[in-house]
């Protein structure tokens, strides 16, 4: 459960960010900073989840889940990462449109 909830957000924006830019690339558009930045956000993200979740695993339990801050920060990255990835579907595919003022 906790595997779904810190890991899925991030790697599906890591994704969609990935395709994006390879989109980018093979239409020749130029690729702005925001666009890496989020990838690069997203691989972290997936890294300190991934930490927390094997923190979660071998630390010794007392026949229950305990969560802490570690549980906040994992699920805080995965709610950004979830927003990120709304973000690369909604204005990664609407094309742009140049009016003439």
């Amino acid at each position: 459960m906790l595997s779904a909830l810190f890991l899925v957000p991030p790697a599906v924006s890591l994704a969609a960010g990935l395709r994006r830019i390879a989109a980018l690339r093979r239409n020749g558009a130029g690729i702005g900073p925001w666009l890496p930045a989020a990838v690069a956000f997203s691989a972290g993200a997936i890294a300190v989840n991934l930490a927390v979740i094997a923190a979660t695993l071998l630390s010794p339990g007392d026949g229950g889940l305990t969560l802490g801050p570690g549980h906040a920060i994992a699920a805080l990255l995965s709610w950004f990462c979830f927003g990120i990835w709304v973000a690369v579907l909604i204005f990664g595919r609407r094309p742009r449109r140049r009016a003439a003022y």
